[in-house]
């Protein structure tokens, strides 16, 4: 009698239809055979009877697998390990499964390391005993604003106070008692100045010349070891020359200052520097003067 060789294994079929019968290639037995892929069956040796049991009565694996001849399982809720040939060792840590019904842990062997999932992200084994390490990106944070949000970190709302010049008709504000804490796209307010104006940009100051100064006690004249450079409406900045004082006269090295110095000294360090100043998306209405600005 010719026999048929069956390439194609359906699987076990232990009760057939009488009538209908069963697909070729069913099995009535099959022992120690696991089949992953479609009419393909493959000898896989079955566990030793008992193996150890877990550290809980109640505890169950949920998933399991080989890796380098080491058998690694996932059990209770968030416990991974692997089995020593006489008990169950838990690795440190939690590796809860995305979720419990419909996303227990997976495992994936590459590059001869163990990858798995969990709830965190992604795992790596490099040998069956070792620790697992985080692998892959960050999870992601979800950021959520508030209109009314309490202060932290950031300053809600911060204010900026400041003396400066202004002219009608110009954007300039020159003349700034300090830029500290200035940035592009702040709002200005303040005398004659439209609402709603924000600065457009910042000029920071210069300095032009740093030399010596000879000065006397309530005169608003210095004489300067060098003048090239200076002009009118520059800094001043130098020991016993009050702050903010500027340039108003220039006649060789005497030079005419704002306001009177305060004591009598002689070569003392002194610097000019072109004054900083800030440009507004808008021009002053009216007025030229000193202002407070916010």
């Amino acid at each position: 009698m010719a026999h048929d060789l069956i390439l194609k294994c359906k699987g076990l079929y232990t009760a057939p239809n009488q009538l209908s019968g069963v697909p070729e290639g069913a099995l009535a037995v099959a022992d120690d055979v696991v089949i992953d892929q479609d009419n393909l069956a493959q000898s896989r040796r079955g566990f030793d009877s008992p193996l150890a049991a877990l550290p809980l009565a109640s505890d169950r694996i949920n998933r399991f697998v080989f890796y380098k001849e080491t058998l690694i399982a996932h059990w209770g809720t968030n416990v991974l390990g692997y089995y020593n040939g006489t008990a169950w060792v838990a690795f440190s840590g939690t590796y809860a499964p995305v979720n419990a019904l419909t996303a227990r842990t997976r495992f994936l062997e590459a590059n001869q390391n163990l990858y798995l999932t969990s709830s965190v992200g992604i795992w790596k084994l490099d040998t069956p005993t070792g620790t697992p390490k985080a692998a892959g990106v960050p999870k992601g944070l979800d950021l959520q604003l508030a209109l009314t949000g309490s202060t932290g970190f950031f300053t809600n709302n911060p204010q900026v106070t400041f003396t400066a010049v202004e002219t009608l008709a110009s954007a300039n504000l020159t003349a700034p008692s300090s830029l500290v804490g200035l940035v592009v796209g702040q709002y200005v307010s303040g005398t004659n100045i439209p609402t709603g104006t924000k600065i457009a940009s910042i000029t920071q100051p210069v300095l032009v010349l740093s030399t010596t100064m000879s000065s006397t006690a309530g005169s608003n004249s210095i004489v300067v070891a060098v003048a090239t450079g200076i002009a009118n409406g520059q800094v001043v900045a130098g020991a016993n020359i009050p702050t903010g004082t500027t340039v108003t006269g220039v006649a060789g090295t005497t030079i005419t200052i704002s306001a009177n110095a305060t004591a009598t000294q002689t070569t003392t360090a002194v610097t000019f520097t072109t004054p900083g100043y800030v440009t507004m998306t808008a021009n002053a209405t009216t007025g030229t003067g000193s202002i407070t600005v916010t």
